[in-house]
């Protein structure tokens, strides 16, 4: 998240500091599409972070399943 910062960051810099290449030329278009990529890529991550987290999480709520039907047996 934080590269998602930095890169708004950057970008507004640019603008402002080059508007009459990013606004006057329309190199904004570049911009918004280094966005959409970085967008894309992160949200990659993300999806394939959670596919990897998803069988810890089952296994520790089997876990803790098992762990409360003990104590109820008892």
């Amino acid at each position: 998240m934080p590269g998602v910062f930095i890169l708004n960051v950057v970008c507004a810099v640019c603008i402002r500091t080059w508007p009459e290449l990013f606004v006057d030329r329309g190199a904004h278009v570049w911009l918004i599409v280094i966005q959409i990529i970085s967008f894309g890529g992160y949200l990659l991550y993300v999806v394939r972070f959670y596919f990897n987290l998803a069988p810890l999480i089952a296994a520790a709520h089997c876990e803790w399943d098992n762990a409360t039907g003990d104590r109820e047996l008892s």
